[in-house]
């Protein structure tokens, strides 16, 4: 006597159903449905997660390519007072810096939250070497990047 598959209280009544002509308890018979029911979700969600988008990466400009290049070239050089960027930080700006795919989300989310403390530190007369802000958000590509970055998210 094997069971239905499936989730809707159709299918788990049903099942009831053919557990007690079968003896089971009522009790017991509720119990084994709503077991099947549980494990034919997860099996469905594991297909729906099997089939999902990996994340969509895109390679950015060679505008960003270059701001993120010129931004670890002199990271080095300045004293660690003025160092920004974290490793994560590092490990994206040398991503974007050799031209590899970065992720959409990712990046995306970093650079329009970046952008305004950038804007405001240029806005002060500051640049990559003196201002934290604009070291970050150009060490991700700064402009450029979020503008490839805009377009990539319309297209999804």
């Amino acid at each position: 006597m094997p069971l239905k598959r499936g989730t809707s209280q159709a299918v788990v009544s049903d099942n009831v159903r053919e557990l007690r002509a079968a003896g089971y308890p009522q009790r017991q018979a509720l119990a084994i449905a709503l077991r099947e029911q549980r494990a034919s979700a997860k099996r469905d969600a594991a297909k729906r997660k099997a089939k999902a988008k990996p994340p969509t990466r895109i390679v950015l400009p060679k505008a960003a390519q270059r701001l993120a290049a010129r931004v670890l070239q002199v990271r080095p050089t300045l004293p660690a007072s003025r160092r920004a960027m974290t490793a994560a930080g590092l490990r994206q700006a040398r991503l974007i810096a050799s031209g590899k795919p970065v992720r959409v989300g990712y990046t995306y989310s970093f650079l329009s939250r970046a952008q305004p403390a950038a804007v405001n530190a240029k806005l002060k007369g500051k640049d990559y070497r003196t201002s934290k802000a604009i070291q970050a958000y150009e060490g991700w590509g700064g402009g450029p990047a979020l503008e490839a970055l805009k377009r990539a998210r319309k297209k999804r």
